[in-house]
């Protein structure tokens, strides 16, 4: 069908097709951002992609085409707007050090080595560590494996901020007009098991510094800091994170997890916003989409709309690491609110809706990144639509106790997050037919 792109927003790209009944509309929402505003103002497509770019002395690649910019050097250099049209507001991290323990210990200059480089991936390693930098449309990730004891379990990398004020909770703020316009995560790390393992992370004489105490970690540790655009990430739109059961899980968020999953004591929760179509418009069907992660397991996922009772759940901005005010197995709001009815979000008609509004399969064997996908309930989907709406989010329950994972909205495959396609008709309205918003056609022919 020859479809026209006809409005975009972040998190949303709707089309029509000439062929289509007059006011009826396509809109794919997304959870990550799909799209972004160019120097013109104008939406077009992210692209997450680091190319060869030499037009700031000192760096040799670039990815601007999201919310934010990112350059990196050679050595390990990284220079990142959070506003990728405000030039003059970046963080740069110049190349790191190391702790040398040896002779009452002292800071030495690292040499990263090994230098490799993927589509939005930027990585160094040897056979003791793997330092990796991944563009994502919200901001970068800096993941650092630990692969054998000998590699340096103390490091710092020098910071410098220019036109903006880096705050105790790790805040970014521009001098200018005071927006919060980034955050520097908490780190958390894991071990070869998946169990926590102890890091710190201190701001200090220029630099910041990551420590991690291995104890009886089994290798590889990974160590998971990131850098947001926004504050804390989307809190009020798309959002994905997953709740685990578990000493000392229990009360763990896993915000920026990559790949979140679900089991008999694992729950993945996701919310679209789907505020940008008319509340009066009616929905004809909606297909959630959500893609294979990792090793798959014979389980049925059954899909739930969260109950009113928790509405106004955050994505939380750690990985396996306590978080005040973000969600977990034990809390809606880490030591603050419960969850409406128990643990887990477990209970029937007072977390979650009683009534399915979709369900999937998965089979052991399944093909890595197999998409998954299911019809919701356009009924129940029909309110979601408009600002002011009853659309709390999803919840997925698994028959299986074995977990299955799936690629969320930090994933590096920006086909591969979780995206839900609306067909939907407007209401009849004197005067021409408009797109969510009341926009004018402005798009191209696919």
């Amino acid at each position: 069908m020859a479809m026209t792109v006809v409005d975009r927003g972040r998190k949303y790209t709707t089309e029509r097709d000439p062929a289509w009944p007059a006011r009826v509309y396509r809109t794919t929402f997304t959870v990550g951002d799909s799209n972004f505003r160019d120097g013109a103002g104008n939406w077009q497509p992210v692209d997450e992609t680091i190319l060869d770019d030499l037009s700031v002395p000192g760096f040799v690649a670039a990815a601007d085409k999201q919310q934010h910019a990112v350059r990196f050097g050679s050595g390990g250099e990284r220079r990142w707007y959070p506003r990728r049209n405000v030039p003059g507001e970046y963080v740069e991290t110049g190349k790191p050090d190391f702790w040398r323990v040896q002779g009452g210990g002292s800071w030495r200059p690292w040499n990263l080595t090994g230098l490799t480089r993927g589509s939005n991936t930027v990585a160094w390693g040897t056979a003791d560590y793997l330092v990796a930098v991944t563009n994502y449309w919200g901001g970068t990730k800096l993941d650092y494996q630990l692969t054998t004891p000998s590699a340096p379990s103390r490091v710092r990398f020098p910071l410098t901020l220019v036109g903006l004020t880096l705050e105790a909770d790790g805040t970014l703020r521009s001098i200018a007009d005071q927006t919060i316009v980034g955050r520097i995560s908490t780190p958390s790390a894991e071990d070869a098991n998946g169990d926590p393992v102890a890091v710190s992370q201190s701001y200090t004489g220029g630099h910041i510094e990551l420590t991690v105490t291995p104890g009886a970690a089994v290798y590889p540790i990974r160590v998971d800091p990131t850098f947001t655009d926004g504050y804390g990430g989307d809190v009020f739109t798309g959002k994905d994170t997953q709740v685990r059961s578990g000493a000392p899980q229990d009360d763990y968020n896993y915000g920026i997890y990559t790949t979140p999953s679900d089991s008999t004591a694992r729950k993945l929760l996701i919310q679209f916003d789907l505020s940008s179509i008319p509340s009066t418009a009616t929905c004809d069907s909606a297909t959630f989409t959500i893609h294979n992660g990792g090793t798959a397991v014979a389980a049925t996922h059954t899909v739930y709309s969260i109950a009113s009772g928790n509405s106004g759940w955050v994505e939380g901005t750690v990985n396996a690491a306590t978080e005040t005010g973000s969600p977990c197995w034990n809390w809606k709001e880490y030591n603050t609110v419960a969850w409406a009815g128990s643990a887990g979000l477990s209970t029937a008609g007072t977390d979650y809706e009683s009534s399915s509004v979709g369900s999937f399969t998965s089979a052991a064997g399944d093909a890595a990144d197999l998409e998954y996908s299911t019809a919701l309930t356009a009924a129940r989907v029909a309110g979601w639509f408009g600002a002011s709406n009853t659309n709390y989010g999803l919840v997925i329950l698994s028959s299986s106790s074995s977990s299955q994972f799936f690629k969320g909205a930090e994933n590096a495959t920006t086909g591969s997050r979780p995206a839900l396609v609306v067909n939907y008709t407007l209401a009849a309205e004197a005067g021409p037919s408009l797109p969510p918003g009341g926009r004018t056609l402005v798009g191209v022919g696919l």
